[in-house]
C-alpha cells in the first residue's frame, strides 16, 4: 500500500487573501460518501477532513489500500462567513492518464469470485466520469481444479462478450494457475472497444466450473 499526497491546495477567499484554519473536506467524486483521508505520509488513522494551515495550504495524502488508482475525488474548501468552493473530479493517485495499469483486482474485495461454479455476471470495473477506457488483457487465478466445464467472457452489458468472448478455463488445474483473457492477435488486427464514461465492465461465469474461488486482474488505460 502506498499514500500520495493531494497537489497543492492553497484556500483562498475570492480577493486572493489566504484563508487559515478552514475546512478541506473530501467525498468519493459524483457522490455523498465522505472519503478516507490521512493527515500524515504514514501512520495515523483515516479522517475525512483536514484544516488549512497558517498559508491557506491544505495537506492530505490517500491510500492505495482504500481506493483504486482511478478513483477520483470532490474537495469542499469551507469555513464560517466565507463562500465555499468545491473542486470535483481531482486526481490525486498517478498514471490515471494513459499509461497501461491494473483498473481493478478483485482479490482485493471488489467483486470476489468466491465459486465459479455459480453462472453469474460479476462487475470488475466502472469507467470513471469524465474518462473513456480502452483493455489490454485481464489474467484469471484460481484457488484449486476449475474443471473441463468452465467458460468465461468478458465485457460489459447483459452478455459481457465484446472485449473476449468464449474462454475455456479447462486448463486451470490447481491453486495458483493463471490464464490470460485478450482477443487473440493474428494477420488481421483484434478490434478493441473505447468504453465511454460509467461502461461497466463485467466478467461472465457463462458456464460454470468447478466450486473452486478466483481472482481476475483487468488490465487497460484511462484518456
Amino acid at each position: 500500500m502506498s499514500r500520495y499526497k493531494l497537489p497543492s491546495c492553497v484556500f483562498q477567499d475570492q480577493s486572493g487573501n489566504v484563508v487559515a484554519s478552514g475546512t478541506c473536506s473530501v467525498l468519493l467524486a459524483g457522490t455523498s460518501t465522505a472519503a478516507s483521508i490521512y493527515a500524515a505520509s504514514s501512520g495515523g488513522a483515516a479522517v475525512n477532513s483536514v484544516t488549512s494551515d497558517s498559508a491557506g495550504q491544505c495537506t492530505f495524502y490517500v491510500d492505495t489500500g482504500d481506493y483504486e488508482y482511478s478513483q477520483l475525488f470532490d474537495i469542499t474548501l469551507s469555513k464560517t462567513d466565507f463562500t465555499s468552493k468545491t473542486f470535483p473530479n481531482v486526481v490525486i493517485f498517478p498514471a490515471l492518464g494513459s499509461v497501461l495499469r491494473l483498473l481493478s483486482d478483485t482479490a482485493s474485495g471488489i467483486t470476489a469470485l468466491t465459486d465459479l461454479s455459480v453462472e453469474a455476471i460479476q462487475t470488475l470495473f466502472t469507467v470513471p466520469t469524465g474518462k473513456t477506457c480502452i483493455l489490454s488483457h485481464a489474467i484469471v487465478e484460481v484457488s484449486g481444479d476449475a474443471g473441463a466445464s468452465g467458460v468465461f467472457t468478458i465485457g460489459q452489458g447483459a452478455g459481457a462478450t465484446d472485449f473476449v468472448g468464449t474462454t475455456n478455463v479447462d486448463n486451470l488445474d490447481a491453486d495458483g494457475d493463471c490464464i490470460l483473457m485478450m482477443p487473440v492477435p493474428s494477420a488481421t488486427p483484434a478490434t478493441l472497444k473505447a468504453y465511454a464514461a460509467g461502461s461497466v465492465i463485467s466478467l461472465d461465469v457463462a458456464t460454470g466450473a468447478n466450486a473452486v474461488t478466483g481472482s481476475c486482474y483487468l488490465f487497460g488505460f484511462l484518456y
